[in-house]
């Protein structure tokens, strides 16, 4: 009977250990995670409507840079896209299926401008080369769009918050941010938003 008492203690003892050591992990483990977090470089900048979209200056695909400061005074429809993926479009990519929807926009609604950028780094994937952007430009027939690349860590697509492809963000002409999609967005939800709906 001793025995069974010193064993339950024992077994009390190592499990009444064993939760605490956990919770104590636990706990260092989650602090290290949100202190890390809270002091990353890399954090979104809040956007959100109404706000002044952040400005940037980028290297467009085919030479030059693009800023945009430049399109003040007109409504700018920027697409953050991944172009790792199929570049025919054939497996359903919803990248391309919005740069149809974007491109059509655009041939919609006079004086409306399309900004395309590369998030394909921002979004998990792999840094494409320029030569790789290029050929997604002229297969998916973006020679009127300007397709800007991103930095290495895809700080533009950071700054903006954007965390999958596609992302759309509609920019006013007094350079605010109207409207923010984040996610493939249908022609008719874009085509309200451009109507002012």
């Amino acid at each position: 009977m001793r025995l069974l008492k010193t064993t339950a203690r024992g077994v009390f003892f190592l499990l009444r250990f064993w939760a605490v050591s956990l919770l104590l992990v636990l706990g260092v483990g989650t602090a290290f995670v949100l202190r890390s977090s809270s002091t990353s470089a890399t954090l979104p900048v809040s956007t959100k409507v109404g706000i002044p979209a952040p400005n940037f200056v980028l290297e467009r695909v085919g030479g030059g840079q693009i800023s945009l400061a430049q399109y003040r005074g007109k409504r700018v429809l920027l697409g953050f896209l991944n172009f790792e993926s199929d570049p025919s479009g054939r497996i359903g990519n919803p990248s391309r299926g919005q740069v149809v929807f974007l491109s059509s926009m655009a041939r919609q609604h006079a004086g409306l401008e399309i900004v395309l950028l590369d998030a394909t780094k921002a979004t998990g994937g792999k840094a494409l080369s320029l030569a790789t952007l290029d050929a997604f430009r002229l297969t998916w027939h973006l020679e009127n769009m300007p397709l800007l690349t991103d930095d290495a860590v895809g700080s533009t697509a950071h700054l903006y918050g954007v965390t999958q492809a596609p992302s759309t963000f509609l920019v006013g002409p007094d350079g605010t941010l109207e409207r923010i999609w984040s996610g493939f967005v249908p022609a008719q939800t874009l085509a309200l938003a451009l109507d002012g709906g």
